[in-house]
């Protein structure tokens, strides 16, 4: 194997990458048997061998991308990613074991991004694909200066900056205007709403504008609403902001809805659920019972329609992403529900985004 390395940022795990291949491949290989997949073993290690290459060593376009013998291995997209996930995570956890004084924020940095190119590659979009990745670019491990520059020129223009914030899912997006930047904290004056949402979220993020071409996030040293001001401290830049992308709004429900997952017909797991929109909810359970990321389940749940009447719902959906906590697991989904099933979800939303704004304007008024 060529020990030149696709990035030089990663000179200093040079040795651990260049012995970690089969491990690598093992570690991938198993996770493969387990979800059943139908290609023989020889050929998915060929094919592992091939991705390891393209993620840390220069390549020519990516084999295993256009070989006719990897066709069916690669039509399960959602298991793919979520194998590839799983090894690399693994791999970075065997570095921080090995490796306790390295620093490994960029080996995170890379391989988070490699995902991210990774499926664009996978979902064949007409991108072009950067073989050398320029952190120099992407990650500014020494920003704040920059940031902070960046507020200096906005306070002495008079302009202003656009906050964003999540309350209980809901949106809230505002202006506010920098008020004093003194050593590493910046004060802005801000809408009493915003001040709400960034003490439910205990953070402040910055939308993109003439000013920045990132996203900002910060944490929050103080806030005074009686003076309509917060204190932010710790700037950073963001390589991007989920809830930005997302094309409904989600929410939270104000009740403990029980709901119900069904593989093959069989009722598999019991839960709670977490959030709800029109093309995903989240659900929150104690129990597994082998769902995997990228099962298809049917959900069952009930919601406080018609005067607080409950209506069954009912969806198909698929397993995108699981999150295991120390003592329960977050089943997170895309649903695909049928016409009147939508409708009942869609009035539940647009009920709660009521309820939820009007909760955030009760609060700032308790508050000040």
């Amino acid at each position: 194997m060529s020990s030149e390395l696709l990035n030089d940022n990663l000179v200093e795990y040079k040795e651990f990458i260049l012995g970690y291949e089969k491990k690598f491949v093992e570690y991938f290989v198993s996770l493969y048997s387990k979800n059943s997949f139908i290609e023989e073993e020889k050929n998915i290690i060929h094919f592992v061998k091939l991705l390891y290459r393209d993620i840390f060593f220069n390549n020519t376009e990516p084999i295993f991308l256009t070989d006719e013998s990897f066709s069916k291995f690669l039509k399960d997209k959602v298991l793919l990613k979520y194998l590839l996930n799983q090894t690399l995570f693994y791999m970075l956890n065997d570095l921080v074991c090995k490796k306790n004084s390295i620093n490994i924020k960029i080996f995170l940095q890379f391989i988070t991004n490699y995902l991210n190119i990774f499926e664009e590659k996978l979902s064949s979009k007409k991108v072009q694909f950067t073989r050398k990745i320029n952190f120099g670019e992407t990650f500014e491990l020494n920003n704040l200066d920059n940031i902070l520059s960046k507020f200096k020129k906005i306070q002495k223009n008079d302009e202003v900056v656009n906050f964003f914030n999540l309350y209980k899912g809901i949106p809230i997006v505002s202006s506010g205007k920098v008020l004093k930047v003194e050593d590493s904290t910046v004060a802005f004056l801000i809408e009493p709403l915003q001040e709400v949402a960034m003490r439910y979220e205990q953070r402040a993020y910055i939308l993109k504008d003439a000013n920045f071409d990132r996203f900002v996030k910060a944490d929050i040293k103080e806030i005074e609403f009686s003076k309509k001001m917060v204190i932010l401290e710790n700037f950073s830049y963001l390589l991007n902001m989920p809830a930005m992308d997302r094309k409904y709004v989600r929410v939270y429900p104000d009740i403990s809805a029980s709901v119900k997952l069904f593989y093959k017909n069989d009722l598999i797991t019991d839960g709670k659920l977490y959030d709800l929109s029109l093309s995903g909810l989240g659900v929150i359970s104690s129990e597994n019972n082998g769902i995997f990321a990228g099962a298809s389940v049917e959900v069952s749940f009930e919601l406080p329609l018609n005067d607080k009447n409950y209506e069954s719902v009912n969806v198909h959906a698929e397993v995108v992403h699981i999150v295991e906590y120390k003592d329960a697991y977050k089943y997170c989904m895309r649903i695909y529900p049928s016409e009147e099933e939508l409708k009942k979800i869609k009035k539940y939303v647009e009920q709660r985004k009521k309820e939820t704004l009007k909760e955030i304007r009760e609060e700032f008024y308790n508050l000040e």
